[in-house]
């Protein structure tokens, strides 16, 4: 807020000869805090309130932003209702890059997302200083891949179909798929190429190249706990909102292009279906020593069986009942008897066929009635 006074004139004891201005701008108050990163690799952390005392909202934002994650808490206040949201993106790709070989670290055993080699390289030309000696051979474009920095037993060889690249070309394996990237915009598709990278640690480079300052670039996915399929990214939120009429629940993991999404929704007015409480699951698990279903006409509808209001069972003939007699609805008659002072608990077995047919088992599993 701003006040300005202007004298206009006369008196200066006469408070008829000011004029006074007061402005503002929207009534509205905030306070952000802001934890800054001493290198790259740390979070920047955000802390906020804004009130906006005209609208009547009050808005809390906690957000930490890392070099590969993004983690958000939101919180909003207003006389109607409260809204909360909590939100979580993890990348699960990881880049490198090196002169001569590259280090890969904590990666998920599997093939490499993405490997670029940078020209020039040749084959098929000799370097100005290459003499004739007993240890001289040809060179070759064999990938290594191995746990350690100098070849072991356990090194994987991947022959790459490289000869020769110019300066600023790139040699590309992407998902299996190889290309060489030409700096005029044209590209040359080559023969598929898996490489394979062991679980954690992984040293990568050219074997008749390790000392020739070539350079590499590679993207690759690191162990993680949320899957075990080849995504890069995991995006996981949780939001609840409440009026004075109604509820909302929801909770959503996306993996990669696969999403799992849970809501419930409840309210005190009637949804379109008729239903006050509204639940979506891809699995509902109740576990207790009763599950109590007690209202008025109560009815279970699915694509497999429907119990009416009336209590009778519906199983719908959906092919269950084939040559190998499953059936396709049984049930279970418990007796509870004593005999020489032993308490035994008997089970009788009806099992009905779409067809029509019915088979009893008594208490010994033997067939006593069929038809």
């Amino acid at each position: 807020m701003t006040k300005k006074i202007n004298w206009l004139g006369g008196e200066i004891e006469n408070d008829d000869n000011y004029e006074i201005t007061l402005s503002s701008e929207e009534i509205k108050e905030s306070s952000t805090n802001y934890s800054y990163a001493t290198n790259t690799l740390e979070a920047v952390r955000k802390t906020e309130r804004t009130a906006n005392k005209l609208e009547g909202v009050i808005t809390d934002l906690v957000e930490e932003v890392d070099e590969h994650s993004k983690k958000i808490t939101n919180a909003e206040q207003t006389i109607d209702s409260i809204s909360q949201t909590v939100s979580d993106i993890e990348s699960l790709e990881r880049e490198v890059s090196n002169n001569n070989y590259i280090y890969i670290e904590n990666a998920m055993q599997g093939q490499l997302e993405y490997l670029e080699i940078n020209g020039p390289f040749s084959l098929l030309y000799p370097s100005d200083d290459l003499y004739p000696s007993d240890d001289l051979y040809p060179l070759d474009s064999y990938l290594i891949i191995d746990k350690t920095k100098e070849l072991s037993i356990d090194a994987i060889k991947v022959h790459l179909p490289l000869n020769y690249l110019e300066e600023a070309d790139k040699f590309i394996v992407e998902n299996g798929k190889t290309r060489i990237e030409k700096l005029d915009g044209t590209i040359e598709e080559l023969e598929d190429v898996d490489i394979q990278l062991f679980e954690g640690d992984n040293y990568i480079y050219l074997e008749s190249f390790k000392n020739d300052n070539i350079e590499l670039y590679a993207k690759y996915i690191i162990k993680n706990d949320y899957t075990d399929k080849l995504v890069t990214k995991v995006e996981m939120n949780n939001s609840i909102k409440q009026t004075t009429e109604r509820t909302d629940i929801e909770l959503s993991k996306k993996v990669g292009e696969d999403e799992i999404i849970s809501k419930i929704n409840m309210s005190t007015e009637k949804s379109e279906d008729g239903s006050y409480i509204g639940i979506q699951a891809d699995k509902l698990d109740f576990k207790g020593k009763r599950f109590n279903l007690t209202a008025d006409d109560i009815s279970i509808v699915s694509d497999k069986f429907s119990i009416l209001p009336t209590g009778e069972v519906i199983v719908y003939d959906d092919g269950l009942s084939n040559g190998e007699g499953v059936p396709s609805f049984q049930a279970k008659r418990e007796v509870i008897e004593e005999y020489d002072g032993q308490t035994s608990t008997l089970k009788e077995l009806h099992k009905f066929f779409s067809d029509g047919r019915y088979l009893t088992y008594n208490y010994n599993n033997q067939i006593v009635s069929s038809s």
